[in-house]
Protein backbone atom coordinates (compact mmCIF):
# COMPACT_ATOMS: atom_id res chain seq x y z
CA UNK A 1 0.00 0.00 0.00
CA UNK A 2 2.80 2.40 1.12
CA UNK A 3 4.81 1.47 -2.38
CA UNK A 4 1.58 2.47 -4.49
CA UNK A 5 1.11 6.03 -2.64
CA UNK A 6 4.77 6.37 -3.05
CA UNK A 7 4.07 5.78 -7.16
CA UNK A 8 0.67 7.95 -7.02
CA UNK A 9 2.76 11.27 -5.86
CA UNK A 10 5.42 10.89 -8.33
CA UNK A 11 2.75 10.08 -11.20
CA UNK A 12 1.06 13.02 -9.74
CA UNK A 13 4.02 15.34 -10.24
CA UNK A 14 5.15 13.85 -13.24
CA UNK A 15 1.69 14.35 -14.78
CA UNK A 16 2.03 18.49 -13.35
CA UNK A 17 5.35 18.48 -15.12
CA UNK A 18 4.21 17.39 -18.39
CA UNK A 19 1.27 19.71 -18.19
CA UNK A 20 3.48 22.65 -17.55
CA UNK A 21 5.92 21.86 -20.51
CA UNK A 22 2.73 21.48 -23.12
CA UNK A 23 1.57 25.35 -21.69
CA UNK A 24 4.71 26.42 -22.32
CA UNK A 25 5.17 24.95 -25.90
CA UNK A 26 1.10 25.72 -26.13
CA UNK A 27 2.24 29.28 -25.60
CA UNK A 28 5.25 29.32 -28.34
CA UNK A 29 3.55 27.53 -31.15
CA UNK A 30 1.49 30.72 -32.71
CA UNK A 31 5.29 31.38 -34.14
CA UNK A 32 5.36 28.58 -36.29
CA UNK A 33 2.15 29.54 -38.29
CA UNK A 34 3.23 32.14 -40.28
CA UNK A 35 6.00 29.77 -42.18
CA UNK A 36 4.66 26.55 -41.36
CA UNK A 37 5.59 24.26 -44.27
CA UNK A 38 9.16 25.88 -44.78
CA UNK A 39 10.38 26.00 -41.25
CA UNK A 40 8.41 24.13 -38.38
CA UNK A 41 10.27 21.24 -38.50
CA UNK A 42 13.36 22.98 -37.60
CA UNK A 43 11.48 25.62 -35.34
CA UNK A 44 9.18 23.04 -32.76
CA UNK A 45 13.08 21.83 -31.60
CA UNK A 46 13.94 25.71 -30.30
CA UNK A 47 10.01 25.59 -28.80
CA UNK A 48 10.84 22.31 -27.06
CA UNK A 49 14.26 23.14 -25.92
CA UNK A 50 12.83 25.86 -24.07
CA UNK A 51 10.15 24.29 -22.32
CA UNK A 52 12.49 21.66 -21.11
CA UNK A 53 15.18 24.22 -19.96
CA UNK A 54 12.46 26.11 -18.07
CA UNK A 55 10.83 22.81 -16.69
CA UNK A 56 13.78 20.99 -15.56
CA UNK A 57 14.60 21.76 -12.38
CA UNK A 58 11.46 20.81 -11.05
CA UNK A 59 10.97 17.80 -13.10
CA UNK A 60 14.25 16.66 -11.51
CA UNK A 61 12.97 17.52 -8.52
CA UNK A 62 9.81 15.49 -8.84
CA UNK A 63 11.61 12.44 -9.71
CA UNK A 64 14.46 12.98 -6.65
CA UNK A 65 11.68 12.74 -4.38
CA UNK A 66 9.91 9.77 -5.84
CA UNK A 67 13.19 7.64 -6.28
CA UNK A 68 13.95 8.67 -2.53
CA UNK A 69 10.61 7.05 -1.57
CA UNK A 70 11.64 3.95 -3.55
CA UNK A 71 15.05 3.38 -2.91
CA UNK A 72 13.54 3.72 1.17
CA UNK A 73 10.84 1.27 0.72
CA UNK A 74 12.94 -1.18 -0.95
CA UNK A 75 15.29 -0.99 1.88
CA UNK A 76 12.59 -1.18 4.32
CA UNK A 77 11.24 -4.14 2.97
CA UNK A 78 13.90 -5.95 2.06
CA UNK A 79 15.45 -5.52 5.95
CA UNK A 80 11.94 -6.53 7.16
CA UNK A 81 11.83 -9.70 5.44
CA UNK A 82 15.22 -10.50 6.27
CA UNK A 83 14.81 -9.55 10.19
CA UNK A 84 17.86 -6.93 9.88
CA UNK A 85 16.24 -4.17 11.26
CA UNK A 86 18.71 -2.89 13.39
CA UNK A 87 21.65 -4.41 12.21
CA UNK A 88 22.15 -2.42 8.66
CA UNK A 89 21.02 1.53 8.27
CA UNK A 90 20.79 3.18 4.73
CA UNK A 91 23.11 5.55 4.02
CA UNK A 92 21.41 8.50 3.10
CA UNK A 93 23.83 11.15 1.56
CA UNK A 94 24.76 7.92 -0.71
CA UNK A 95 21.02 7.57 -1.66
CA UNK A 96 20.13 11.10 -2.33
CA UNK A 97 23.55 11.66 -4.41
CA UNK A 98 22.45 8.42 -6.32
CA UNK A 99 18.55 9.28 -6.52
CA UNK A 100 20.06 12.99 -8.26
CA UNK A 101 22.50 10.97 -10.61
CA UNK A 102 19.30 8.82 -11.85
CA UNK A 103 16.75 11.54 -12.29
CA UNK A 104 19.23 13.79 -14.26
CA UNK A 105 19.11 10.83 -16.84
CA UNK A 106 15.86 10.10 -16.54
CA UNK A 107 14.71 13.54 -17.12
CA UNK A 108 16.97 14.15 -20.01
CA UNK A 109 15.43 10.24 -21.43
CA UNK A 110 12.11 11.39 -21.09
CA UNK A 111 12.51 14.71 -22.60
CA UNK A 112 14.45 13.41 -25.76
CA UNK A 113 11.29 11.09 -25.92
CA UNK A 114 9.16 13.88 -25.82
CA UNK A 115 11.17 15.92 -28.33
CA UNK A 116 11.43 12.97 -30.96
CA UNK A 117 7.63 12.19 -30.69
CA UNK A 118 6.45 15.99 -31.42
CA UNK A 119 9.22 16.31 -33.96
CA UNK A 120 7.20 13.64 -35.50
CA UNK A 121 4.43 14.79 -35.17
CA UNK A 122 4.93 18.08 -37.32
CA UNK A 123 7.13 16.25 -39.84
CA UNK A 124 4.13 14.08 -40.60
CA UNK A 125 1.51 16.36 -40.17
CA UNK A 126 3.51 18.90 -43.28
CA UNK A 127 3.38 15.42 -44.97
CA UNK A 128 0.30 14.58 -44.99
CA UNK A 129 -0.79 18.39 -45.75
CA UNK A 130 -2.54 19.18 -42.45
CA UNK A 131 -2.57 22.83 -41.53
CA UNK A 132 -1.16 24.69 -38.54
CA UNK A 133 -3.99 24.55 -36.63
CA UNK A 134 -4.76 20.83 -37.13
CA UNK A 135 -1.28 19.65 -36.11
CA UNK A 136 -1.04 22.42 -32.79
CA UNK A 137 -4.39 20.83 -31.62
CA UNK A 138 -2.63 17.39 -32.08
CA UNK A 139 0.37 18.33 -29.72
CA UNK A 140 -1.83 20.23 -27.09
CA UNK A 141 -3.81 17.05 -27.18
CA UNK A 142 -0.21 14.68 -26.80
CA UNK A 143 0.82 16.45 -24.59
CA UNK A 144 -2.51 16.15 -22.50
CA UNK A 145 -2.37 12.33 -22.74
CA UNK A 146 1.12 12.52 -21.45
CA UNK A 147 -0.26 13.94 -18.47
CA UNK A 148 -3.79 12.17 -18.22
CA UNK A 149 -3.67 9.39 -21.04
CA UNK A 150 -6.11 6.56 -21.59
CA UNK A 151 -6.54 3.44 -19.74
CA UNK A 152 -4.54 0.68 -21.63
CA UNK A 153 -3.69 -2.56 -19.86
CA UNK A 154 -1.73 -1.88 -16.37
CA UNK A 155 -0.36 1.71 -18.02
CA UNK A 156 -3.03 4.54 -17.93
CA UNK A 157 -0.46 7.59 -19.29
CA UNK A 158 3.44 8.39 -20.21
CA UNK A 159 3.37 10.21 -16.67
CA UNK A 160 2.39 6.73 -14.96
CA UNK A 161 4.63 4.61 -16.48
CA UNK A 162 7.52 7.29 -16.07
CA UNK A 163 6.20 6.76 -12.56
CA UNK A 164 6.05 3.31 -11.79
CA UNK A 165 9.51 2.39 -13.99
CA UNK A 166 11.27 4.96 -11.73
CA UNK A 167 9.81 3.41 -8.37
CA UNK A 168 11.09 -0.02 -9.71
CA UNK A 169 14.40 1.89 -10.50
CA UNK A 170 14.46 3.08 -7.16
CA UNK A 171 12.88 -0.16 -4.86
CA UNK A 172 14.92 -2.36 -6.66
CA UNK A 173 18.04 -0.15 -5.99
CA UNK A 174 17.07 0.14 -2.23
CA UNK A 175 17.21 -3.58 -2.05
CA UNK A 176 20.26 -3.86 -3.59
CA UNK A 177 22.15 -1.58 -1.18
CA UNK A 178 20.92 -3.82 1.93
CA UNK A 179 22.26 -6.67 -0.19
CA UNK A 180 25.99 -5.02 -0.62
CA UNK A 181 25.99 -4.12 2.90
CA UNK A 182 25.23 -7.48 4.30
CA UNK A 183 27.59 -9.34 1.73
CA UNK A 184 30.35 -7.11 2.51
CA UNK A 185 29.10 -8.44 6.23
CA UNK A 186 30.64 -11.42 4.89
CA UNK A 187 26.80 -12.94 4.61
CA UNK A 188 26.88 -15.02 0.94
CA UNK A 189 22.99 -13.53 -0.53
CA UNK A 190 21.25 -15.17 -3.28
CA UNK A 191 18.23 -14.06 -5.67
CA UNK A 192 15.96 -14.84 -7.55
CA UNK A 193 13.60 -13.21 -10.76
CA UNK A 194 9.94 -12.85 -10.04
CA UNK A 195 7.04 -12.53 -12.33
CA UNK A 196 3.48 -12.05 -11.64
CA UNK A 197 3.38 -14.77 -13.60
CA UNK A 198 -0.07 -13.89 -15.57
CA UNK A 199 0.50 -14.38 -20.00
CA UNK A 200 1.81 -10.88 -20.18
CA UNK A 201 5.26 -11.77 -18.91
CA UNK A 202 7.52 -11.79 -21.56
CA UNK A 203 9.98 -14.54 -23.01
CA UNK A 204 13.20 -12.57 -21.52
CA UNK A 205 11.74 -12.73 -17.80
CA UNK A 206 10.13 -15.56 -17.85
CA UNK A 207 13.21 -17.27 -19.06
CA UNK A 208 15.05 -14.99 -16.18
CA UNK A 209 12.66 -16.36 -13.74
CA UNK A 210 13.05 -20.20 -14.53
CA UNK A 211 16.59 -19.85 -13.62
CA UNK A 212 15.25 -19.74 -9.41
CA UNK A 213 18.18 -18.76 -7.51
CA UNK A 214 21.15 -17.42 -8.17
CA UNK A 215 24.25 -15.81 -6.43
CA UNK A 216 23.45 -11.98 -5.95
CA UNK A 217 26.11 -10.57 -7.63
CA UNK A 218 25.34 -12.65 -10.86
CA UNK A 219 23.68 -11.37 -14.03
CA UNK A 220 20.44 -13.45 -15.17
CA UNK A 221 20.22 -14.83 -19.08
CA UNK A 222 19.16 -11.36 -20.23
CA UNK A 223 22.12 -9.50 -18.93
CA UNK A 224 20.03 -7.87 -16.50
CA UNK A 225 21.09 -7.75 -12.63
CA UNK A 226 17.19 -7.25 -11.48
CA UNK A 227 14.50 -5.71 -13.46
CA UNK A 228 12.74 -3.70 -14.65
CA UNK A 229 14.29 -4.80 -17.74
CA UNK A 230 12.06 -2.30 -19.75
CA UNK A 231 9.84 0.45 -18.57
CA UNK A 232 6.36 -0.93 -17.61
CA UNK A 233 8.36 -4.39 -16.51
CA UNK A 234 6.30 -5.75 -14.09
CA UNK A 235 8.75 -7.87 -12.56
CA UNK A 236 10.65 -7.85 -9.17
CA UNK A 237 13.85 -9.59 -7.27
CA UNK A 238 13.63 -12.03 -4.32
CA UNK A 239 17.40 -11.88 -2.13
CA UNK A 240 17.90 -14.26 0.77
CA UNK A 241 20.49 -15.77 2.88
CA UNK A 242 22.96 -18.44 0.79
CA UNK A 243 25.25 -19.17 3.59
CA UNK A 244 26.94 -17.29 6.58
CA UNK A 245 31.07 -16.93 6.24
Amino acid sequence: MERKRDVDRLEKNVAKWFSWQGRLVAKKLPSLKKYFQESAVSDIDSILDGAFKTTINDGERFIVDGLRDGVEAGWDDLSDELSMQKAFALDDPKATAWAKERAAEAVSEVNDTTKETIRNMVSKGIEEGKDYDTVAKQISKRFSEFAIGKPQEHIQSRAHLVAINENAVAYEHGQRELVDEITDAGIDMAKSWATVGDNNVSDGCQRNANENWIKSDASFSSGDQNPPRFPGCRCSSRYRVAREA
